[in-house]
């Protein structure tokens, strides 16, 4: 699901955990650098065995009605960073934000940080 429409994101995020609020000028200050972070790929490498998966992603609208899956950051068995600042960024927001693992989904100046089980 690299390339998922707004229906797909609204079912997948829907029935999660809500994670907390965010004023919306941080929201825009933050979703802001999701283009620039998305330019840049999550740079993989094998570390561990049985070590689960986190993951810090974001989704950037790019036309109708579909979005660009970005990773930012990875840990467990494949870990990976993003080496754009932006990703850095947003990585250390989400986790401030959510207390620890969570999504951003970005849409028309909303966002909906969550808790993934």
């Amino acid at each position: 699901m690299d390339r998922p429409y707004h229906a797909e994101l609204l079912e997948k995020y829907t029935q999660k955990e809500f994670r907390g609020r965010v004023n919306s000028e941080e929201l825009s200050e933050m979703t802001s650098m999701i283009a620039t972070a998305a330019q840049e790929g999550l740079r993989e490498y094998h570390c561990c065995y049985d070590a689960g998966r986190t993951t810090y992603i974001a989704y950037v609208y790019v036309g109708h009605s579909e979005y660009q899956l970005v990773k930012l950051y990875q840990s467990g068995d494949w870990s990976g960073e993003n080496p754009s600042q932006e990703a850095a960024n947003l990585s250390q927001w989400l986790y401030a934000t959510t207390g620890g693992i969570g999504y951003l989904f970005a849409d028309d100046n909303s966002c909906h940080c969550l808790k993934d089980y």
